[in-house]
């Protein structure tokens, strides 16, 4: 089923993605609302009627979140016993729900000797002892959220040249993966209308 693309949109963690998201959500007429823990001081580019109070570990502010809204979850979804108490509190039939999660979740030895090192794509085994993969996966099972697992994501303000440049990224056999901001937002808008 293809939910209406003007349905409210909820992004839960407004950092680098999620303005974009908001931005982008924004432009192509919808409502979204971008939340933090602490909106006053990091959301004062948006609009104040669509910033919301949300913090996982704050059960108090969960009734911030419209009944109505998809969301896009744009943090790590940990702790567990937490995000199954917030997702309790969801209609999610009636909600789409995209998680952003992160190429960390397969299992992968970081200190494999093979060359090329493996090949990790969706089809990979994912390590269900990480805590963040317990909450995409609970997410993913019990209320049916998309989990898109992303890396490298770069745009204004985050060009992989400088991460060269100053060092941040280091000579390395690892394949590397990059997805662009705004493709990414697009991606979870789309992800969201399915």
């Amino acid at each position: 089923m293809t939910r209406s693309p003007t349905s409210p949109l909820v992004v839960l963690g407004s950092g680098y993605t999620g303005l974009v998201l908001h931005g982008i959500g924004a432009s192509q007429g919808r409502t979204v609302h971008a939340t933090s823990r602490n909106p006053s001081n990091n959301l004062g580019g948006i609009p104040s009627e669509h910033r919301l109070r949300f913090d996982l570990e704050q059960s108090s502010t969960w009734q911030n979140i419209p009944t109505s809204a998809d969301l896009i979850w744009c943090f790590p979804a940990t702790p567990l016993e937490q995000v199954q108490a917030f997702a309790r509190t969801l209609d999610a039939p009636a909600r789409r729900i995209v998680v952003l999660g992160s190429t960390s979740a397969y299992e992968v030895s970081d200190h494999s000797t093979e060359y090329p090192p493996p090949w990790i794509d969706e089809s990979a085994p994912i390590d269900l002892t990480k805590s963040r993969v317990q909450g995409e996966e609970y997410l993913r099972k019990e209320h049916g959220a998309i989990v898109l697992r992303v890396a490298g994501i770069y745009g204004s303000g985050r060009n992989p040249l400088d991460w060269i440049t100053s060092s941040r990224v280091t000579a390395s056999r690892k394949y590397v993966n990059l997805i662009h901001v705004e493709d990414l937002a697009a991606i979870c808008l789309l992800a969201g209308r399915r």
